[in-house]
């Protein structure tokens, strides 16, 4: 991996493609129960979580592979309506620029840096840089 952009790119479709999304703890957490573990270690162990864990695993991916990187919150589209949602942004200091990356939303279609970003996330919301 001889880019930041590479790089950024092989941790996304890592996050993506190993996550599975929990349907149960989404419903859990909109109910105000917050019994069960998140974050980056919980979501690598289990394998499973929500955007904020899928957010919080890039974030920690990123941080051990020498990429800065932003937690943004804000609302994404669903498919039915606009949620609370968490993904990321990461520098790719050889091209000075941040792009955007959604972690949740991998298969449903390309979320690295893709035009079609903004459609479906809104409100966004920086609330952590590494």
């Amino acid at each position: 991996l001889d880019s930041d952009r590479s790089k950024a790119r092989a941790l996304y479709t890592y996050v993506g493609s190993n996550i599975e999304y929990d349907d149960a703890k989404a419903g859990r957490i909109l109910n105000n129960d917050f019994s069960t573990g998140s974050g980056a270690i919980e979501a690598f162990r289990s394998k499973k979580g929500i955007c904020f864990d899928y957010a919080s695993l890039y974030v920690a991916m990123c941080i051990a592979s020498d990429l800065k990187v932003r937690m943004v919150t804000g609302e994404g589209y669903n498919g039915v309506g606009w949620i609370s949602h968490a993904w990321n942004e990461v520098y790719l200091e050889d091209e000075d620029r941040w792009i955007q990356v959604d972690t949740t939303f991998y298969k449903g279609g390309n979320y690295f840096n893709s035009d079609k970003f903004n459609l479906d996330h809104r409100n966004e919301q920086i609330i952590g840089q590494w």
